[in-house]
């Protein structure tokens, strides 16, 4: 059942470096650029959008980190401390060398107080956020 807080548009919106959208299921995704650095500055930027999005209440979130290069500790600081805010449990999509170990600086370092996982692919990562959507 979808929840009456759900935005129905399917908008995509862009930041210095991601591309974020709410699907029809209410899985929020988001697609980093290929910036040389996701810095303080970009997440917050990424923040006003789930904002907008998720109207402070939580949604599964896919995070296709595959283009990352580099998150500085500030960065991953911040993200992991404001994700609670708009994220019931976190799904990473990671198959390149570099974008694993950011993701796994990530979730070793600053670990948010969500669920999380790392997936090699979308498909696998959506299979695992569907069981978040049934508990709300």
């Amino acid at each position: 059942m979808m929840n009456p807080k759900a935005i129905q548009s399917s908008q995509r919106y862009e930041t210095s470096g991601s591309s974020i959208w709410l699907d029809e299921e209410g899985i929020v995704h988001t697609e980093v650029k290929a910036v040389p650095e996701m810095t303080v500055e970009i997440v917050q930027e990424d923040i006003a959008v789930f904002e907008k999005i998720c109207a402070d209440f939580p949604r599964p979130f896919l995070g296709d980190i595959q283009n990352m290069s580099r998150m500085p500790r500030e960065a991953r600081v911040l993200a992991a401390k404001e994700a609670p805010r708009f994220v019931s449990a976190n799904a990473l999509v990671a198959n390149s060398p570099i974008s694993r170990v950011i993701g796994n600086l990530f979730l070793g370092l600053n670990r948010p107080e969500i669920p999380i996982r790392m997936f090699d692919d979308e498909e696998s990562a959506l299979d695992w956020l569907r069981g978040f959507l049934e508990q709300k």
